[in-house]
């Protein structure tokens, strides 16, 4: 079969939903470009252990990647690593804009994920890659015994905590709440780990001139200060959707996530849309793959009802 416009799909993003969608697709003997602007596998790539992925009773996020990767390998997906900077509407097709050359669709969808919010205090985008870093899995053994500190309260925190404590000195978890919101079984983990907690606590001050040298944390409650003396610091403070290349299109609710219905349909015909980056409750690795096939199912049933 020859691939042309009438015959291919767009998946804009190569994490678990992507993936998947593009799996489907290509079984249903349709062509993908799948873009992705980083690497295959998304966010997974960022987590050091997946334990609740069925078929696997612990395995490092990369290593998983990969699985998926290999498994979306076949001639009827064409992988295009690049930035996907708009997409639009024009008569019944949509235009994925890259840098440097527009694609032609009738159905697209969307996979592009979250990214880790960023966190706002004074210096901290200057000391990004300076001690700053959003990624344990990326830059944690360059602190190899040395002390670090993670803030956050959910399983992301959590579970990059107690990687940390696996090499570094000293292991500091910070939570501006009194609970963690985290799975019980990592909280209990974190309990017999020697990693040390400040409850109702934030770093309200980052110290240092060229690198992160310390941070200062408040107690919200007592407003006592405490100085201590890092390296590193890893926030894991919450989620934004990728979808700022979206605006235009009006699809997305509040918070820039993308609204969709239980096929994954957008408001927009043709336009569909998978994983974390919708509107939903609960954001894993396993959720994002069943919205990856249905959206491709969705994605089939559309081109084939309008015979393209």
């Amino acid at each position: 079969m020859e691939k042309n416009k009438k015959n291919t799909v767009a998946v804009i993003g190569a994490g678990p939903s992507g993936i998947t969608a593009c799996i489907y697709l290509a079984r249903a003997g349709y062509f993908v470009d799948v873009f992705e602007e980083l690497m295959p596998g998304g966010k997974v790539n960022l987590t050091a252990t997946v334990e609740n992925y069925p078929g696997f009773t612990s395995i490092t996020g990369p290593d998983l990647a990969m699985h998926f990767y290999e498994q979306m390998q076949d001639d009827m997906v064409n992988y295009i690593n690049d930035k996907v900077l708009s997409i639009t509407q024009q008569e019944n097709e949509f235009v994925v804009q890259v840098e440097d050359k527009a694609y032609h669709y009738h159905a697209v969808i969307i996979a592009t994920g979250t990214k880790e919010r960023k966190l706002e205090v004074l210096k901290a985008e200057q000391f990004e890659n300076r001690g700053i870093s959003y990624c344990a899995v990326c830059d944690g053994p360059l602190y190899k015994n040395k002390d670090v500190v993670v803030i956050g309260g959910g399983n992301a925190a959590l579970e990059e905590a107690l990687y940390l404590a696996t090499f570094c000195s000293s292991v500091t978890l910070i939570h501006r709440r009194d609970t963690f919101r985290a799975d019980e079984v990592l909280q209990s983990r974190v309990k017999k780990s020697n990693i040390i907690t400040f409850m109702n606590s934030q770093v309200v001050e980052l110290l240092g001139e060229e690198k992160l040298e310390g941070v200062i944390i408040e107690n919200q409650v007592t407003k006592e200060k405490i100085k201590l003396k890092v390296q590193a610091l890893f926030p894991y403070i919450g989620q934004e959707a990728n979808t700022t290349f979206l605006s235009s299109l009006h699809i997305l609710d509040e918070k820039g996530y993308i609204e969709v219905d239980a096929n994954k349909k957008t408001s927009i015909p043709g336009l569909l849309a998978a994983g974390d980056v919708i509107k939903k409750d609960l954001r894993q690795i396993v959720t994002a793959t069943s919205d990856g096939a249905i959206a491709a199912m969705s994605a089939i049933q559309y081109m084939k009802e309008n015979d393209f």
